[in-house]
């Protein structure tokens, strides 16, 4: 390769390696926000870099502009979210609210077509970079969940349960955040035999998630590793992924706090109350829902949801008044990623979501001999990888978050670099 688009990939990837390292553990301690505005600040901050490096590459060598004009169908689908993501912001029914949304959608597809363009060639250490934070947090969650160690000073007002949060923002976070990268430590330890550590790096991604006694992260991860072991193509796949089936059920249910939140779910699902099992988030997704059959083609308008909600929330309580409940939260986000996809973008920016998930899924479905373990992890990885994602975003919503959002991208577009090329189906 010339030397001129050599220096443009080395300075694109040292721009994706920083978003990945620094991201999940950057803080502010004492400030408004802890965790969420740096996170958002430094993704957007280092992905103007990205923007600015691909668009310096293209403009200053051929050969690098040939790198950009790829014709991969995930590329069609990341330039087709901001292209989205604009109009619905033209037509959007809170234009005030809706203006700073593209730029946050720019950065992510400009993230993926980064990794795209750096990560073909590289190998085990590509997977690392993204295993590394996640391992500390999931350390730290684990000492902070058990009482061992709280690294800064906590309100004993909070409830205990509220004070896991590793270095990410709060248990719901937390467990979201850890969720691919269990499935990618698991699928990393089949696809690279001679790295059997990596089994010990997924239970501890495991223990993280159980830790952060959150639900949906659990349900997720179970939905994850039973498809990984039902797609797997030996009996030896399937022992693995069924017994890391059973060590994260088990974990579970040993965390004495885990365990206790999963009997008061269970508790509230026996004499049926909803909103309880629900921690109150069936009336926003009601809400959401009756936003989207107002507008199903371009939706309220990106971050519309959250300006109409306690309008609209007063006809849900109109349509469903034994959901009311005395002191409920207004909310910002739906918690579901569907339903806040289709309220705010309508049928359009939903089908992209879907389109983006199909297309990491099928990668699993490809057959013939693979001798490259890149390709092993990524058939490995992508389809539970993808199902996960969906049942991640049925409860809580990664698509608003910088923190899980940056895994998830990154881990999307390294199988889709690792696959290119690869024509057996």
């Amino acid at each position: 390769m010339p030397e001129s688009p050599r220096r443009f990939l080395t300075v694109l990837w040292v721009l994706v390696v920083a978003i990945l390292l620094v991201t999940p553990l950057v803080m502010v301690p004492y400030s408004f926000d802890v965790f969420r505005t740096p996170k958002d600040a430094v993704f957007v901050s280092l992905s103007l870099l990205l923007i600015a490096a691909l668009a310096g590459g293209a403009l200053l060598s051929d050969d690098a502009a040939r790198l950009l004009r790829m014709r991969a169908p995930i590329v069609f689908v990341a330039l087709a979210a901001p292209l989205w993501t604009a109009v619905v912001t033209l037509t959007s029914m809170r234009p005030g609210v809706s203006l700073y949304k593209p730029l946050t959608v720019v950065c992510c597809s400009a993230f993926v077509v980064a990794t795209l363009l750096t990560v073909k060639g590289r190998h085990f250490s590509a997977l690392m970079v993204v295993l590394a934070p996640a391992a500390v947090n999931s350390l730290l969650a684990t000492v902070q969940s058990t009482g061992v160690w709280q690294p800064w000073a906590i309100d004993p007002r909070i409830p205990f349960r509220l004070r896991t949060t590793g270095l990410i923002g709060n248990p719901n976070d937390l467990g979201t955040y850890l969720t691919l990268p269990a499935l990618a430590a698991f699928a990393a330890a089949i696809a690279w035999p001679r790295r059997k550590w990596m089994y010990g790096v997924a239970v501890l991604f495991l223990i993280g998630i159980a830790s952060a006694q959150s639900v949906t992260p659990v349900v997720a991860a179970v939905a994850g590793l039973f498809v990984m072991a039902v797609t797997s193509t030996t009996r030896r796949l399937r022992y693995a992924t069924f017994g890391a089936l059973a060590a994260l059920i088990v974990i579970a249910a040993v965390h004495p706090a885990s365990r206790t939140r999963f009997a008061r779910l269970f508790e509230s699902a026996a004499i049926g109350r909803l909103p309880e099992l629900t921690s109150m988030r069936v009336v926003p997704a009601a809400t959401a829902w009756r936003m989207f059959l107002d507008r199903p083609l371009v939706g309220v308008g990106p971050g519309g949801f959250s300006a109409l909600y306690m309008t609209a929330k007063l006809e849900t309580d109109a349509a469903y008044p034994q959901w009311i409940r005395v002191g409920a939260d207004s909310f910002s986000q739906v918690h579901n990623d569907h339903l806040q996809v289709l309220a705010e973008t309508g049928l359009p920016g939903y089908a992209i979501f879907i389109a983006a998930l199909g297309l990491l899924g099928a990668i699993t479905f490809r057959r013939g001999e693979v001798a490259d373990e890149r390709v092993r992890f990524a058939r490995t990885f992508a389809f539970p990888a993808a199902v996960s994602f969906a049942m991640l975003t049925l409860a809580q919503f990664p698509l608003q978050l910088t923190a899980p959002m940056v895994p998830a991208l990154y881990l999307g577009a390294l199988c889709f670099a690792w696959t290119a090329g690869d024509e057996s189906v």
